[in-house]
């Protein structure tokens, strides 16, 4: 049973200049309509799908409307949504966790209320910085009036922030007093990215070297784990287990994720397999890919050694393995990439294994059959 659905929105006000997710301008609301009318097409087509994998929809526990900038649907566009996927009889459950991404400046204190009346009970604030040239550098188009109005409106709700670190000028960058301010709106979770950019990026002579982006990056870990937050997973901190994201925490626990909108995927995911649609730009229709073998376990070592929950990588080996697994696990340990307590069944990550990832995940590549 399949109890995620995830939304790509991909209307922006602005295309921000480091921006690679599926995305065009936002002109006026006649493109909701246009919107609405594909993901009607894909909806059809999405319950084909399933059914051709012998899966079913389950009353959902997450739905994530992610973008470009979903708050630009506004509620009325939202609720037609909604109204769509009563249609397909695609249901909530009680608990559904309901996340909305939305833009500061996009949203006002009435679109807030009616979010909460259609169900919506987890925001994810792009906020990206604090700081005014930061602002500028990303080429981002909200002021630091525009964050504080926003997160004000959002007080007392579950909601995230969402921060881009390793930005141009980022050693002259005062990375925890943005934190601390933010800290004051109330936020439940924090999402802290790396930035990664094009090569025709206009400021990649401003950007850091990896020295620097190490030193902000564990910086902003300690700053957050001091302030009582969780660091669950590369990216991601939050105030308590019940506050972690958990539509994204289907991905990382390798379960089945359905998905409609423009350029996004969706999965099915078995013990030997995991089956992978993507959906077209423009139109209905889909490609698809079969992931298995040596490529589906790279993928759940990736996923494994990115959570701070004990990972049992003694279990994808077999036993004639062991022996170097736990001289890899050596090496870990004297690098500070795992916590001491680590066994190869048990991995337990550190913020700096977090960072290192990859290296870990190269480690490992060499035994794979």
């Amino acid at each position: 049973m399949i109890s995620s659905l995830y939304i790509h929105y991909p209307y922006c006000i602005h295309l921000c200049n480091y921006c690679d997710f599926y995305k065009h301008k936002w002109e006026s609301a006649d493109q909701n309509k246009a919107y609405l009318d594909l993901l009607t097409q894909q909806l059809h087509e999405l319950h084909q799908i399933i059914d051709q994998k012998e899966e079913s929809l389950a009353p959902l526990e997450s739905l994530y409307v992610g973008g470009g900038t979903p708050s630009l649907l506004g509620p009325d566009y939202l609720e037609k949504f909604l109204q769509l996927l009563d249609r397909y009889n695609i249901s909530r459950s009680s608990g559904c966790e309901f996340t909305i991404e939305a833009d500061p400046g996009t949203f006002n204190a009435e679109d807030v209320k009616r979010w909460k009346e259609l169900g919506v009970n987890r925001v994810s604030v792009g906020v990206q910085a604090f700081e005014k040239s930061q602002l500028n550098l990303l080429d981002r188009r909200h002021s630091i009036e525009d964050i504080s109005e926003s997160l004000h409106l959002l007080k007392g709700m579950n909601f995230s922030v969402d921060l881009m670190i390793g930005t141009p000028d980022s050693h002259e960058r005062n990375i925890e007093h943005e934190i601390f301010e933010l800290l004051k709106f109330g936020p439940s979770h924090f999402s802290v990215y790396i930035l990664s950019t094009r090569k025709n990026y206009p400021h990649n002579h401003k950007l850091p070297d990896d020295e620097i982006i190490r030193d902000q990056y564990l910086r902003v870990s300690q700053c957050l784990i001091e302030a009582g937050f969780m660091h669950y997973e590369v990216s991601n901190f939050a105030k308590a287990p019940e506050l972690r994201s958990r539509h994204n925490m289907k991905y990382w626990d390798f379960e089945s994720v359905a998905a409609v909108g423009p350029n996004t995927s969706g999965t099915v995911c078995r013990a030997d397999q995991v089956y992978s649609y993507q959906w077209k730009s423009l139109s209905a229709g889909h490609l698809d890919e079969v992931v298995e073998g040596s490529s589906l376990l790279i993928e759940q070592l990736f996923l494994g050694l990115r959570r701070s929950k004990e990972f049992d990588l003694a279990a994808l080996f077999s036993k004639k393995y062991h022996e170097i697994l736990e001289s890899k696990l050596e090496n870990w340990l004297r690098l500070g990439y795992v916590f001491a307590d680590s066994k190869i069944n048990k991995i337990k990550v550190r913020p700096l294994g977090f960072l290192m990832n990859d290296s870990m995940l190269s480690d490992l590549m060499e035994i794979i059959d």
